[in-house]
């Protein structure tokens, strides 16, 4: 099973202000920063970071749990415990905790480590995509726009907007794209499409730039204004 990253957390929007909430979200991003910035296992940063982590999960933070139940699971950053991941993503999950409600959604969808029950796998993934987790919505994306049975494109923009709004340049290219090859693409469509195609394009994601140096030339001064206002609102922004 693969391992997904975890995302920083933001308990601020819509919930009553709870210091203690609020401290321990800035000790998990400001760890979670640290690890993206000293992959290396053994530094000092990277040592100090996952120490956050455990304490946190200790603590039942559940974004830490998450977190740590991953380490565990990988075996690289803390040693390799399966039964004590899947106790810690349990648990998480049990919070509500939008991404480990995926990651122990593909859990059942492969056996591991759970029963393999797909009914149940699905279920939990379309709960992780509602709670906001970048990783499920992306999964029930892909799985709309790819053809076959569950064939859905509606469903399958629905998906990757929410993720391309978190700032997903996946989701953000695959969105756009859709848009621009949708059967019935009127000219809010093209411009969307054009919008969410430059954001994937800021964030180096390569096969924008193909789509965009075939469409780009194509647009007017009124038609390049519209879509540089557009970006700025497309994407949220927590604050």
């Amino acid at each position: 099973m693969p391992v997904y990253t975890d995302v920083e957390v933001d308990f601020r929007l819509n919930r009553p202000f709870d210091e203690e909430a609020e401290r321990r979200r800035a000790q998990f991003n400001e760890a979670l920063r640290d690890l993206r910035h000293h992959p290396e296992v053994n530094t000092a940063p990277a040592i100090r970071a996952i120490r956050t982590m455990v304490r946190l999960a200790d603590k039942n933070f559940a974004p830490a749990m998450h977190a740590v139940s991953l380490y565990l699971e990988e075996g690289r950053r803390l040693p390799r415990d399966s039964e004590h991941a899947l106790k810690l993503l349990l648990k998480a999950a049990a919070q509500d905790y939008g991404p480990a409600l995926y990651t122990l959604g593909r859990r059942y969808l492969e056996g591991n480590g759970v029963p393999n029950d797909r009914e149940k796998g699905e279920k939990l993934i379309r709960e992780a995509a509602l709670l906001g987790s970048i990783h499920a919505q992306f999964y029930l994306g892909s799985r709309y726009a790819a053809d076959g049975p569950d064939h859905d494109p509606e469903r399958a923009r629905r998906y990757f907007r929410l993720c391309a709004a978190y700032g997903s340049a996946e989701c953000q290219f695959w969105l756009g794209a859709m848009l621009l090859l949708r059967p019935d693409r009127e000219e809010r469509h093209y411009l969307q499409a054009i919008a969410w195609l430059e954001l994937a394009d800021a964030q180096r994601f390569a096969s924008a730039r193909t789509l965009l140096d075939q469409e780009q030339p194509k647009l007017s001064p009124r038609q390049v204004s519209f879509v540089n206002n557009l970006k700025s609102v497309l994407v949220r922004n927590p604050a």
